[in-house]
This record gives C-alpha cells, sequence and structure tokens, in this order.
C-alpha cells in the first residue's frame, strides 16, 4: 500500500510544469484578457500608418508627395487665378507679376528646378489673358522704320537679367508654314521662353512668300528697343549655330508695349 502511494506521488511531481511552461501559460493569459486586446488593439491602430507607410513602394510614395505638393500649390494660386480678367487689364498685371514671383520661387525650390503641373497650367491661363489683352500688330506691313543686325555675343551674358527685362513682354514665333526645321527651332525656344514663365502664346506658321530674308525680331514702341535686344541675345543662345545673324526691326505697326516678334528667315529653294 505504501508503494502505491510513494509512486503516485513521484508522478504527480513530474507532471509539475517547468518554469518556461509557466511563464508561457501567463503570457498565454495575460494576451486572452480583454484589457490586453483593448490595449494592443489602439497601438496597433496608432502604428498602422507608420508600418504602411514604411512598405510602401518608392513610386507611390513620390507620386502622393506631388499630389499632396500640387494640392497646396493649387490653394496658394487659386485665389490670383480668379482676378485675371482681360476686361481688367491693370488689375491683371497685378496678378500676373504675384503669378509668376510665386512660379520663380517655387522652380527655385524643386530639387530638379522644374515647374510643377500646377504653375504650367498657371502660365498657360497667364498666356491667354496676355495674348488676349495685348492683340498682335494692327495694320499692313510697311516697310521699317529702324533696322539693326546683331552678332552672336562674345561671351555668355546674365541671361537672368536679360530675362527679367522680358517679364512684361507678349512674344509672338513666327515660322514658314509646312517647315518641320522652323517649327523645331520655334518649339525650342518657345519652351525656353515658356520656362522662364515669359508669355509666348504659341507658333504661328505663316506662308513661305511672307517670310524675311533674315531672321528677325520686331517691336513696335521705341520702348521696347532693350527688350528686342535682349530677345535677340536669347534666340542666340537658345538656338546655337542654327542662327547665323539677327536683324532687330521697329516697324510702323500699332501694339500694345511689350509687344514682340520673332519671324524667322525665308528658305530658299
Amino acid at each position: 500500500m505504501s508503494r502505491e502511494i510513494t509512486v503516485i506521488l513521484k508522478k504527480l511531481d513530474s507532471d509539475k510544469p517547468n518554469l518556461g511552461t509557466q511563464t508561457w501559460n501567463i503570457l498565454n493569459e495575460v494576451i486572452r484578457s480583454p484589457l490586453f486586446s483593448f490595449i494592443f488593439g489602439a497601438s496597433l491602430v496608432t502604428l498602422l500608418p507608420f508600418l504602411q507607410e514604411s512598405i510602401k513602394p518608392e513610386k507611390i510614395r513620390e507620386a502622393q508627395q506631388n499630389e499632396q505638393e500640387a494640392r497646396a500649390d493649387a490653394i496658394l494660386i487659386a485665389p490670383f487665378i480668379a482676378n485675371l480678367d482681360v476686361t481688367q487689364p491693370e488689375k491683371s498685371k497685378a496678378v500676373i507679376v504675384a503669378l509668376q514671383e510665386l512660379a520663380r520661387v517655387s522652380k527655385e525650390s524643386d530639387k530638379k528646378g522644374e515647374d510643377s503641373a500646377i504653375f504650367k497650367a498657371t502660365l498657360a491661363a497667364i498666356t491667354v489673358v496676355e495674348a488676349k489683352s495685348n492683340p498682335r500688330a494692327i495694320g499692313k506691313d510697311t516697310p521699317p522704320i529702324s533696322e539693326e543686325s546683331t552678332q552672336k555675343p562674345s561671351s555668355k551674358p546674365n541671361f537672368e537679367e536679360i530675362y527679367q527685362k522680358l517679364k512684361d513682354s507678349v512674344i509672338y514665333i513666327q515660322v514658314a508654314k509646312n517647315n518641320s526645321d522652323q517649327f523645331g527651332l520655334g518649339n525650342k525656344l518657345l519652351k525656353a521662353l515658356q520656362s522662364q514663365s515669359l508669355i509666348a502664346p504659341g507658333i504661328e506658321y505663316i506662308s513661305p512668300d511672307k517670310m524675311p530674308n533674315n531672321m528677325q525680331i520686331r517691336y513696335f514702341n521705341d520702348s521696347d528697343a532693350d527688350r528686342a535686344k535682349s530677345l535677340a541675345e536669347i534666340t542666340y543662345n537658345t538656338l546655337g549655330n542654327s542662327v547665323s545673324s539677327v536683324k532687330i526691326v521697329r516697324l510702323g505697326l500699332k501694339a500694345k508695349p511689350g509687344t514682340l516678334e520673332v519671324w524667322f528667315p525665308k528658305v530658299n529653294g
């Protein structure tokens, strides 16, 4: 009898859980408790956005950041856009100056030095308003009042200063119709101007027989003589060896101050 009891007691003693098992059982009970579920659930909800952000692909993160920046730009620009009015040129002029300055600051702060989509769209809106309030020169072809030739600058000019001189200008570009080479060069010049937030409504196609013999920068008011020279320098710098000479021509046609035109030359043959 005593022997059997001894055996049973030893068996019960051997079934007692070890320290590791006891620890696990305690943890298991804690995990199953409502208090733990509440605390852990709240922590998970707090940490979930950070976890999601950490595993999000780089392209998606960049796209979302660009979208947020575009929204911020749109909010910033909206009040100015609402005041762009072709029927109130003086009011629009102040708005345009403000928008151009915003575009400049935005571009300088961008790591790639590029205009955001919002500012590109804004420039397009400015261009439309300026083009309508600054109509093309009115009148028939007339002999030039003055004409002078320019040569390529011997050294690289201060283009920041030159572009600044053209801030209040509206620049039209004319190329010969059905001339793909001139269109390509004209488009290159157009993009260079628009990249500096200058007003350039686009490229116009002109009948080849109406094109001048030499490339011309045309202006219509004495006050725009310096602007015409600045545009000639930009044209040389942008188009490089594609431009051999440029004539700056003052025409006696009626046009608003700041109106400038770039005319590509007639193509022989």
